[in-house]
């Protein structure tokens, strides 16, 4: 008895080590895949323009600084891999495009042209030498309220002329899709401080970007309305504008503060805690700023 219990045990751990051993195989196969076909795409990617740098990935692009080689302009490029199963699926690429195309607003990054190579589907954007608005806060710190109000007006707009004139619903509002830019106002000694504060407070632009899911349901992220996460609703206008007042609340304190419960597997606890504000936690917030 005791001898089959031993051959047992020993043959439950060789299948789980087994098994584990596969996962990690699976793992850095897929890892060497990955960095092959990214190899592959730059090599693509540099017979029209010279890499600066990378600034970032996701599922479905990597995005570069770059230079284009016909005239040296800076842009920034938005690579993606041809074949990419979820791209094929959610038909990112012709979404972005054919959205960039033709919706033009001075809160809506600007699409210079889109390319193909054998490999590549590449969207060319203009660059934003401050990145997105979750780097900006990351190096500058939180906006200012004058700030926080400045970028509400101007998303608030560019959401509203992307709905009312177009029926487009952007469904993936968050820090990391919104870009930065500074408008830069000649100094003159006979401006008072005052006057310079408040250029220095208006000087920035916000502008929206990544549309390749707003045709699709898969852009769920932290800043997802409660409904939409669960999968009650759909996206509207309305999940748009929570969205975008979470990314105010990071803005002004540098978190999100329903995040614990976007990353519960439990989606249905999102739902029933996020928008129940405790008594207790607002008493005190204000007699911890009266302190």
């Amino acid at each position: 008895m005791r001898n089959a219990i031993v051959k047992y045990t020993v043959a439950g751990l060789c299948i789980v080590l087994g098994y584990q051993m596969c996962m990690d195989i699976l793992s850095s196969l897929k890892s060497w895949i990955r960095i092959y076909i990214e190899k592959r795409m730059e090599k693509d990617v540099n017979t029209i323009y010279s890499i600066k740098k990378k600034i970032g990935s996701g599922k479905t692009a990597i995005i570069y600084q770059a230079e284009r080689l016909s005239d040296g302009k800076e842009v920034c490029i938005k690579v993606l891999f041809a074949y990419d199963p979820i791209l094929t699926r959610s038909n990112a690429f012709c979404n972005e495009r054919d959205i960039l195309a033709k919706c033009h607003h001075p809160n809506i990054i600007r699409c210079y042209c889109t390319r193909k190579t054998t490999l590549c589907r590449i969207i060319e954007l203009e660059y934003s030498p401050n990145g997105s608005l979750y780097d900006f806060i990351q190096c500058h710190g939180c906006l200012s309220e004058i700030q926080a109000i400045q970028m509400l007006k101007q998303l608030f707009d560019a959401l509203l002329f992307l709905y009312e004139d177009h029926m487009i619903v952007h469904r993936d509002i968050k820090p990391e899709n919104i870009l930065v830019f500074r408008n830069s106002f000649p100094h003159s000694d006979l401006l008072s401080e005052y006057t310079e504060f408040l250029r220095s407070e208006n000087s920035i632009i916000y502008k929206l970007c990544d549309f390749g899911f707003s045709g699709s349901n898969h852009a769920l992220c932290d800043y997802t309305r409660p409904d939409v996460y669960v999968g009650e609703a759909d996206h509207t206008l309305q999940s748009d504008l929570w969205s975008l007042g979470i990314v105010c609340y990071f803005a002004l304190f540098m978190r999100n503060p329903y995040l614990e419960w976007t990353r519960t597997k439990d989606k249905s606890l999102f739902l029933d805690n996020c928008c129940v504000e405790k008594q207790t936690q607002i008493e005190e917030y204000w007699l911890g700023e009266d302190s």
